[in-house]
Protein backbone atom coordinates (compact mmCIF):
# COMPACT_ATOMS: atom_id res chain seq x y z
CA UNK A 1 0.00 0.00 0.00
CA UNK A 2 0.95 3.67 -0.45
CA UNK A 3 1.80 5.85 2.22
CA UNK A 4 -0.70 8.70 3.34
CA UNK A 5 2.18 11.06 1.77
CA UNK A 6 1.86 9.76 -1.27
CA UNK A 7 -1.65 9.77 -2.15
CA UNK A 8 -1.54 13.94 -0.64
CA UNK A 9 1.52 14.75 -2.97
CA UNK A 10 -0.54 12.90 -5.93
CA UNK A 11 -3.32 14.99 -5.28
CA UNK A 12 -0.94 17.92 -4.73
CA UNK A 13 -0.17 17.38 -8.33
CA UNK A 14 -3.46 16.55 -9.89
CA UNK A 15 -4.85 20.30 -8.07
CA UNK A 16 -1.86 22.17 -9.75
CA UNK A 17 -2.44 20.78 -13.19
CA UNK A 18 -5.99 21.06 -12.81
CA UNK A 19 -5.59 24.96 -11.75
CA UNK A 20 -2.58 25.40 -14.91
CA UNK A 21 -5.28 24.13 -17.11
CA UNK A 22 -8.47 26.82 -15.85
CA UNK A 23 -5.81 29.66 -15.63
CA UNK A 24 -4.86 28.14 -19.32
CA UNK A 25 -8.73 28.08 -20.22
CA UNK A 26 -8.91 31.80 -18.98
CA UNK A 27 -5.92 33.26 -20.77
CA UNK A 28 -8.28 33.34 -23.88
CA UNK A 29 -7.90 37.25 -24.16
CA UNK A 30 -11.76 38.32 -25.15
CA UNK A 31 -11.96 42.48 -26.03
CA UNK A 32 -15.55 44.10 -25.69
CA UNK A 33 -16.90 47.39 -27.74
CA UNK A 34 -19.93 48.91 -26.53
CA UNK A 35 -21.62 51.09 -29.86
CA UNK A 36 -23.97 53.36 -29.07
CA UNK A 37 -26.25 54.15 -31.93
CA UNK A 38 -27.52 57.59 -32.90
CA UNK A 39 -28.40 59.09 -28.89
CA UNK A 40 -28.94 62.55 -30.25
CA UNK A 41 -31.45 65.24 -29.97
CA UNK A 42 -33.41 64.43 -33.62
CA UNK A 43 -34.06 60.90 -32.27
CA UNK A 44 -35.46 61.95 -28.55
CA UNK A 45 -38.19 64.08 -27.28
CA UNK A 46 -38.64 67.09 -29.61
CA UNK A 47 -36.41 65.95 -32.11
CA UNK A 48 -37.33 66.36 -35.69
CA UNK A 49 -38.00 62.11 -36.20
CA UNK A 50 -38.38 61.20 -32.46
CA UNK A 51 -38.41 57.84 -31.28
CA UNK A 52 -40.71 57.64 -28.16
CA UNK A 53 -39.13 57.86 -25.49
CA UNK A 54 -35.93 57.85 -26.87
CA UNK A 55 -33.96 59.90 -23.92
CA UNK A 56 -34.87 57.37 -21.50
CA UNK A 57 -32.26 55.07 -22.46
CA UNK A 58 -29.90 57.57 -21.89
CA UNK A 59 -28.91 57.27 -17.98
CA UNK A 60 -28.91 53.44 -18.61
CA UNK A 61 -26.51 53.67 -21.42
CA UNK A 62 -23.85 56.63 -19.05
CA UNK A 63 -24.14 53.45 -16.35
CA UNK A 64 -23.28 50.81 -18.87
CA UNK A 65 -20.80 53.06 -20.08
CA UNK A 66 -19.46 54.03 -16.80
CA UNK A 67 -19.74 50.74 -15.18
CA UNK A 68 -17.89 49.08 -17.96
CA UNK A 69 -15.11 50.94 -19.01
CA UNK A 70 -14.60 51.86 -14.68
CA UNK A 71 -14.25 47.58 -14.14
CA UNK A 72 -11.82 47.38 -17.74
CA UNK A 73 -15.41 45.19 -19.41
CA UNK A 74 -15.23 47.52 -22.07
CA UNK A 75 -12.42 48.12 -24.11
CA UNK A 76 -13.79 50.72 -26.51
CA UNK A 77 -16.97 52.83 -26.61
CA UNK A 78 -17.64 53.83 -30.07
CA UNK A 79 -20.23 56.57 -30.84
CA UNK A 80 -22.42 57.00 -34.24
CA UNK A 81 -24.05 60.19 -35.13
CA UNK A 82 -26.31 60.28 -37.94
CA UNK A 83 -24.77 63.29 -40.03
CA UNK A 84 -26.90 64.76 -42.97
CA UNK A 85 -26.77 67.02 -45.61
CA UNK A 86 -29.26 69.55 -45.79
CA UNK A 87 -30.46 68.31 -49.20
CA UNK A 88 -29.91 64.39 -48.35
CA UNK A 89 -32.20 62.02 -50.79
CA UNK A 90 -33.91 60.70 -47.63
CA UNK A 91 -35.71 63.68 -46.73
CA UNK A 92 -39.19 63.94 -48.10
CA UNK A 93 -38.84 67.44 -48.41
CA UNK A 94 -36.48 66.69 -51.84
CA UNK A 95 -39.38 65.03 -53.42
CA UNK A 96 -41.80 66.97 -54.45
CA UNK A 97 -45.21 65.67 -53.70
CA UNK A 98 -44.51 63.01 -51.50
CA UNK A 99 -45.32 62.91 -47.85
CA UNK A 100 -43.15 61.85 -45.11
CA UNK A 101 -43.01 58.12 -43.86
CA UNK A 102 -43.77 57.10 -47.27
CA UNK A 103 -41.67 54.30 -49.55
CA UNK A 104 -39.83 55.74 -52.62
CA UNK A 105 -36.60 54.36 -54.53
CA UNK A 106 -33.70 56.11 -53.90
CA UNK A 107 -30.70 55.63 -56.43
CA UNK A 108 -32.12 52.11 -56.83
CA UNK A 109 -32.85 51.38 -53.05
CA UNK A 110 -36.49 50.84 -51.24
CA UNK A 111 -36.04 54.01 -49.20
CA UNK A 112 -38.23 55.48 -46.34
CA UNK A 113 -38.88 59.14 -46.51
CA UNK A 114 -37.97 60.64 -43.73
CA UNK A 115 -38.44 63.93 -41.87
CA UNK A 116 -35.94 66.31 -41.81
CA UNK A 117 -33.19 65.29 -39.54
CA UNK A 118 -29.26 64.85 -37.93
CA UNK A 119 -28.64 68.31 -40.42
CA UNK A 120 -25.01 68.79 -39.57
CA UNK A 121 -24.04 71.18 -37.43
CA UNK A 122 -27.71 71.99 -36.42
CA UNK A 123 -29.21 71.21 -33.15
CA UNK A 124 -30.91 68.05 -34.00
CA UNK A 125 -27.92 66.28 -34.75
CA UNK A 126 -25.78 67.08 -31.65
CA UNK A 127 -25.56 64.35 -29.31
CA UNK A 128 -28.34 64.29 -26.31
CA UNK A 129 -27.46 66.60 -23.63
CA UNK A 130 -27.11 63.95 -21.15
CA UNK A 131 -25.24 61.20 -23.17
CA UNK A 132 -21.69 60.75 -21.33
CA UNK A 133 -18.97 61.85 -23.87
CA UNK A 134 -16.15 62.63 -21.82
CA UNK A 135 -12.66 61.50 -23.15
CA UNK A 136 -12.39 58.38 -20.56
CA UNK A 137 -15.68 56.61 -22.09
CA UNK A 138 -15.91 57.59 -25.55
CA UNK A 139 -13.54 56.42 -27.71
CA UNK A 140 -14.43 56.89 -30.96
CA UNK A 141 -17.09 58.63 -33.07
CA UNK A 142 -17.98 57.59 -36.76
CA UNK A 143 -20.00 59.60 -38.63
CA UNK A 144 -22.77 57.96 -41.34
CA UNK A 145 -25.22 59.57 -44.06
CA UNK A 146 -23.41 61.41 -45.11
CA UNK A 147 -23.69 61.04 -48.86
CA UNK A 148 -27.03 62.61 -49.90
CA UNK A 149 -27.54 60.03 -52.59
CA UNK A 150 -27.91 57.15 -50.15
CA UNK A 151 -29.17 56.94 -46.25
CA UNK A 152 -27.20 54.79 -43.63
CA UNK A 153 -28.77 53.40 -40.82
CA UNK A 154 -26.05 51.10 -39.90
CA UNK A 155 -22.86 52.56 -38.43
CA UNK A 156 -20.66 50.09 -40.79
CA UNK A 157 -21.97 51.05 -44.32
CA UNK A 158 -24.09 52.90 -46.27
CA UNK A 159 -27.01 51.20 -47.47
CA UNK A 160 -26.93 48.81 -50.61
CA UNK A 161 -23.60 46.91 -49.18
CA UNK A 162 -26.31 43.91 -50.40
CA UNK A 163 -27.18 45.25 -53.78
CA UNK A 164 -26.78 43.31 -57.03
CA UNK A 165 -23.52 44.05 -58.82
CA UNK A 166 -25.44 45.35 -61.37
CA UNK A 167 -27.05 47.59 -59.67
CA UNK A 168 -23.58 48.88 -57.90
CA UNK A 169 -21.81 49.44 -61.38
CA UNK A 170 -24.95 52.04 -61.77
CA UNK A 171 -24.74 53.03 -58.16
CA UNK A 172 -21.12 53.01 -57.04
CA UNK A 173 -21.93 54.58 -53.94
CA UNK A 174 -23.79 51.98 -52.87
CA UNK A 175 -22.26 50.71 -49.68
CA UNK A 176 -19.44 52.65 -48.89
CA UNK A 177 -17.59 51.15 -45.60
CA UNK A 178 -17.78 54.22 -42.60
CA UNK A 179 -14.21 52.42 -41.66
CA UNK A 180 -15.81 51.08 -38.51
CA UNK A 181 -15.17 47.95 -39.06
CA UNK A 182 -11.24 48.52 -39.67
CA UNK A 183 -11.10 50.24 -36.55
CA UNK A 184 -13.01 47.96 -34.44
CA UNK A 185 -10.25 45.38 -35.85
CA UNK A 186 -7.55 47.05 -35.30
CA UNK A 187 -7.76 47.95 -31.76
CA UNK A 188 -8.40 44.34 -31.05
CA UNK A 189 -5.33 43.67 -32.67
CA UNK A 190 -3.87 46.43 -30.54
CA UNK A 191 -5.44 44.58 -27.48
CA UNK A 192 -4.23 41.50 -28.08
CA UNK A 193 -7.88 39.86 -28.71
CA UNK A 194 -8.15 36.53 -29.78
CA UNK A 195 -12.16 37.35 -29.82
CA UNK A 196 -14.62 40.15 -29.92
CA UNK A 197 -17.66 41.00 -28.45
CA UNK A 198 -19.96 44.13 -29.52
CA UNK A 199 -22.61 45.02 -27.71
CA UNK A 200 -24.91 47.55 -29.56
CA UNK A 201 -27.40 50.35 -27.70
CA UNK A 202 -29.21 52.81 -28.81
CA UNK A 203 -31.86 54.37 -31.26
CA UNK A 204 -33.66 53.29 -32.87
CA UNK A 205 -33.86 49.57 -32.16
CA UNK A 206 -35.41 48.56 -35.32
CA UNK A 207 -33.49 50.70 -37.69
CA UNK A 208 -30.10 51.71 -37.18
CA UNK A 209 -29.42 49.23 -33.86
CA UNK A 210 -30.66 46.50 -35.78
CA UNK A 211 -28.26 47.21 -39.34
CA UNK A 212 -25.60 48.11 -37.22
CA UNK A 213 -25.34 44.65 -35.22
CA UNK A 214 -26.24 42.75 -38.94
CA UNK A 215 -22.89 44.42 -40.09
CA UNK A 216 -20.99 43.77 -36.89
CA UNK A 217 -21.82 40.27 -37.17
CA UNK A 218 -20.78 39.66 -40.43
CA UNK A 219 -17.13 40.96 -39.27
CA UNK A 220 -14.61 37.74 -39.32
CA UNK A 221 -11.61 37.73 -36.62
CA UNK A 222 -9.04 35.44 -36.24
CA UNK A 223 -11.40 33.43 -38.24
CA UNK A 224 -14.19 33.35 -35.96
CA UNK A 225 -17.41 35.97 -36.54
CA UNK A 226 -17.86 37.65 -33.97
CA UNK A 227 -19.91 37.42 -30.83
CA UNK A 228 -22.79 40.52 -31.35
CA UNK A 229 -25.28 41.15 -28.82
CA UNK A 230 -27.99 43.78 -28.83
CA UNK A 231 -28.85 45.19 -25.05
CA UNK A 232 -32.72 45.41 -25.78
CA UNK A 233 -33.52 47.80 -22.78
CA UNK A 234 -30.98 50.20 -23.83
CA UNK A 235 -32.77 50.70 -26.98
CA UNK A 236 -35.75 52.34 -27.96
CA UNK A 237 -37.78 50.76 -31.26
CA UNK A 238 -40.03 52.94 -34.43
CA UNK A 239 -42.22 50.11 -34.08
CA UNK A 240 -44.77 50.45 -31.54
CA UNK A 241 -46.75 46.68 -31.13
CA UNK A 242 -44.94 44.17 -29.18
CA UNK A 243 -45.75 42.00 -32.26
CA UNK A 244 -43.48 44.03 -34.48
CA UNK A 245 -40.85 43.98 -31.65
CA UNK A 246 -40.90 40.60 -31.27
CA UNK A 247 -40.75 39.77 -35.29
CA UNK A 248 -38.01 42.17 -35.18
CA UNK A 249 -35.98 40.06 -32.25
CA UNK A 250 -36.99 36.51 -34.20
CA UNK A 251 -34.74 38.24 -37.14
CA UNK A 252 -31.73 38.89 -35.44
CA UNK A 253 -31.49 36.02 -33.48
CA UNK A 254 -31.89 33.86 -36.99
CA UNK A 255 -28.88 35.82 -37.54
CA UNK A 256 -26.85 34.72 -34.99
CA UNK A 257 -27.77 38.53 -32.88
CA UNK A 258 -28.19 37.37 -29.39
CA UNK A 259 -30.65 39.69 -27.28
CA UNK A 260 -30.02 40.50 -23.84
CA UNK A 261 -30.74 42.69 -20.79
CA UNK A 262 -29.22 45.43 -18.83
CA UNK A 263 -29.08 43.77 -15.67
CA UNK A 264 -27.78 40.74 -16.88
CA UNK A 265 -24.73 42.49 -18.14
CA UNK A 266 -23.94 44.28 -15.34
CA UNK A 267 -24.50 41.30 -12.81
CA UNK A 268 -21.38 39.84 -15.82
CA UNK A 269 -19.45 42.95 -15.37
CA UNK A 270 -20.15 43.05 -11.33
CA UNK A 271 -18.95 39.15 -10.67
CA UNK A 272 -16.17 39.93 -13.54
CA UNK A 273 -14.66 42.65 -11.67
CA UNK A 274 -15.11 41.18 -8.29
CA UNK A 275 -13.42 37.67 -9.33
CA UNK A 276 -10.53 39.80 -10.89
CA UNK A 277 -9.56 40.72 -6.82
CA UNK A 278 -10.82 38.16 -5.18
CA UNK A 279 -7.64 36.19 -3.78
CA UNK A 280 -7.37 32.34 -3.56
CA UNK A 281 -7.89 31.45 -0.17
CA UNK A 282 -6.33 28.34 1.21
CA UNK A 283 -9.12 25.58 2.25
Amino acid sequence: MFSTGFWIAIAAVIAVFGLAVLVGMNMKRIVRFLIRVDIQNDFCEGGSLEVKGGGLIVALVNKLSQLGKRVGYYHRIIDSQDSHPADHGSFFTQHPGLAAFTMHTLNGLAQMLWTVHCVIDTLGWQFHKDLDRTPGIVDHTVRKGQDARVDSYSAFYDNGREASAALKAQYPFLGQATGLADYIVAEADKLGADEIVIDVVGLAFDYCVAFTAIDARTIVYKGKPVSVRIIIDATKAIANTPEQIAAKVKELEALGIEIVYSKDVINEMTARAAAAVSPIMPH
